[in-house]
């Protein structure tokens, strides 16, 4: 049993859960909402305008060029890619976080998430038919 009153925990003791907080968490909650508030105020305002709503997303290639016309649909996609964006944002953090804080499995997981990502984006592709 440790009696010493000076001993301080540190990131090292609880790894992974001391990354609810800060940067991480202000990325994955501060992104995500800029995300949901685009995307729902863009269906908002693309029905209140046109009574209907566009059937799917905007290609990425054409994106700018319909937020530049004031497309409202294009908002809501925009606000989709950020709301997606938030996680990912936040892995990254932590990948980088736990590296410098020297928690291997903080970065372990973070990477291992990462990678899973990653290799989903080519099998997506590949389910639905390829681009």
């Amino acid at each position: 049993m440790d009696d010493d009153p000076q001993r301080v925990e540190s990131s090292s003791d609880h790894p992974i859960a001391a990354y609810n907080a800060g940067a991480v968490g202000w990325l994955y909650r501060g992104i995500s909402l800029v995300g949901i508030v685009m995307a729902v105020g863009g269906v908002l305002v693309e029905v209140s305008l046109h009574g209907e709503m566009r059937s799917g997303l905007w290609p990425i290639s054409q994106l700018f060029g319909a937020l530049m016309q004031g497309e409202p649909s294009a908002w809501t996609t925009l606000g989709i890619w950020i709301l997606l964006a938030g996680p990912g944002l936040a892995l990254v953090a932590m990948f980088i976080s736990g590296i410098r804080r020297r928690s291997w499995p903080a970065v372990i997981l973070a990477a291992l998430v990462l990678v899973i990502i990653i290799l989903a984006i080519p099998v997506m592709t590949w389910i639905e038919g390829g681009v």
